[in-house]
């Protein structure tokens, strides 16, 4: 995988990453949020993978930012534009074994979701036919 540009941490800070709400799923969850071991609320959203190890960006994140989200208000990128942000490598067993903090702005434009990309098809179509979604 790609080399991170940020501080090593210890990944211990955030455990195991069990979804707490899947919000785009293929081949496994791809969005979602998950809590740390101190309960903090994140956004995960997959990046990479190689050798049955997942790499995700993961940002501190509140409801009311994934309400805007769910709704199509805020992109998947501007959602990881967050000022707390790190890249978590997941082993096998679903646990982070490496972790950095990084800023989502010095990550590699190829492992960040387009800009303006929306959570879901349902959200595209409807802010392409110019329609304002009621929810995902």
């Amino acid at each position: 995988m790609w080399s991170v540009p940020g501080s090593v941490i210890d990944p211990e800070r955030f455990g195991a990453l069990r979804p707490l709400k899947v919000l785009h799923e293929f081949d496994g969850p791809k969005t979602f949020t998950f809590r740390d071991r101190d309960g903090e609320l994140y956004l995960a959203q997959w990046c990479d993978g190689e050798n049955g190890a997942e790499r995700y960006i993961a940002v501190a994140f509140s409801n009311r930012l994934l309400a805007k989200l769910e709704q199509g208000i805020i992109s998947v990128r501007d959602a990881l534009e967050q000022p707390r942000a790190w890249i978590l490598d997941e082993d096998t067993d679903g646990n982070v074994h490496a972790a950095w903090r990084v800023e989502v702005a010095d990550l590699p434009d190829e492992v960040l979701p387009k800009p303006g990309a929306l959570l879901t098809p349902a959200l595209e179509r409807a802010r392409n036919a110019d329609v304002t979604p009621k929810s995902a």
